[in-house]
């Protein structure tokens, strides 16, 4: 199942899931297969140009992001 829109009040949350779960939302535009390929292009070109010390630091600040999320 989708993942319910991020933005408005929690009505708004609510119907868009209610037309989830009943087949009446509007369906998901396809991505566009040219822009995908040129994401995936940068995202090999920066992990080949990061450190190994500036992936971890990376990785450390999701860690601490997460943990400021949850609680």
């Amino acid at each position: 199942m989708k993942r319910s829109p991020k933005s408005g009040d929690a009505s708004q949350r609510a119907w868009a899931v209610v037309q989830e779960a009943t087949g009446q939302s509007k369906p998901a535009r396809p991505k566009d297969a040219a822009a995908v390929a040129r994401g995936r292009a940068g995202g090999l070109a920066r992990a080949e140009r990061l450190t190994a010390e500036r992936r971890r630091e990376i990785a450390q600040e999701g860690v601490a992001a997460r943990r400021r999320a949850v609680g």
